[in-house]
């Protein structure tokens, strides 16, 4: 169990860092910066919805199909 709290304050101090580095030396305002994330993250979560999606259409198919065969 200590293994994994040590992973997970590297990873915690590690992203802290690389918050400070990107703000310190980003070369757009903080405002620029936060709504690039917030663009990425939407593309990101309409991305994951369209796949999911996808999967659950697949796996319906999939279920009628063994349905009919049993």
């Amino acid at each position: 169990m200590n293994k994994v709290y040590s992973w997970i304050i590297g990873l915690s101090a590690g992203v802290a860092l690389g918050v400070l580095l990107i703000a310190l030396f980003s070369p757009v305002s903080g405002d620029e910066v936060i709504r690039r994330l917030k663009a990425s993250f939407d593309e990101t979560l309409e991305e994951a919805r369209l796949a999911a999606e996808s999967k659950r259409k697949e796996l319906e198919a999939e279920l009628a199909k063994m349905q009919k065969s049993a």
